[in-house]
């Protein structure tokens, strides 16, 4: 199908919302747009990568859908680094956001996957906790086992 103007405009915008996210390599992702649905193709180097990149689509008005086909690459190790170290990265990103307690979260890994258990207070939590656990470079998997109370 041919694209409009419309569309051209669009991708457009995105691109330049793509080159404006710090977090994103914006060289390493194609964008196509068909009548407001925008797909997203390419490699990212991390989960946390492919994440920024699709909120940064929605940032722009009149986007319909977004189809993400990001591939996350990744030239990590296949293992984290250790439980301790790890837990620590994710404990100093809770702390960043000082909404909530990270002491109330525990950090289990296993190769290159983490599984989060505890308590949070809300979803907004149970989220930012998970979103904390895929920035740790080399994560492949999050089991999210955080309960709300």
């Amino acid at each position: 199908m041919r694209q409009t103007r419309h569309d051209e405009d669009l991708r457009a915008a995105i691109m330049e919302e793509l080159r404006w996210s710090a977090a994103v390599n914006a060289a390493q992702i194609t964008v196509s747009v068909e009548a407001g649905n925008v797909t997203l193709s390419g490699e990212v180097g991390t989960h946390a990568e492919k994440a920024l990149a699709v909120e940064a689509v929605y940032r722009v008005p009149r986007i319909t859908s977004v189809t993400d086909r990001l591939l996350v690459r990744s030239a990590r190790p296949a293992t984290l680094p250790g439980r301790s170290e790890t837990r620590e990265r994710i404990r100093r990103a809770l702390v960043r956001h000082a909404r909530f307690d990270a002491d109330t979260i525990s950090v289990e890994t296993t190769g290159t996957q983490i599984t989060l258990t505890g308590t949070v207070r809300s979803c907004a939590e149970s989220n930012q906790a998970c979103h904390a656990a895929w920035a740790v470079p080399g994560v492949t998997k999050v089991d999210n086992r955080l309960r709300l109370v």
